[in-house]
């Protein structure tokens, strides 16, 4: 076999297995940041998200919607004393 075919895998594999680390390494680390907050009297999903959509680099609908992903909400209804994990990027 040629040493230059040869050299020319080697360099794709490492490639691949690089890019491969990259980008699940990136979902992980993206998925790791966030933030939690206890849910006070007043307090509304959509209040919530508006606080810190700016944070997570998201619209206020977007910022609600991924909240509700977060933690597994089948509704926009919350409680005082909820604990809500927000998602930032």
């Amino acid at each position: 076999m040629n040493k230059k075919l040869v050299l020319i895998g080697v360099i794709f594999a490492l490639f691949v297995v690089g890019m491969t680390s990259f980008v699940f390494g990136t979902s992980k680390a993206e998925a790791d940041k966030s933030i939690e907050v206890v849910v006070h009297n007043g307090d509304t999903l959509w209040n919530i998200a508006d606080k810190y959509h700016t944070q997570a680099g998201t619209s206020v609908q977007e910022t609600l919607f991924y909240i509700q992903q977060a933690n597994h909400l089948k509704s926009a209804v919350i409680h005082p004393g909820d604990k809500l994990l927000i998602p930032l990027k």
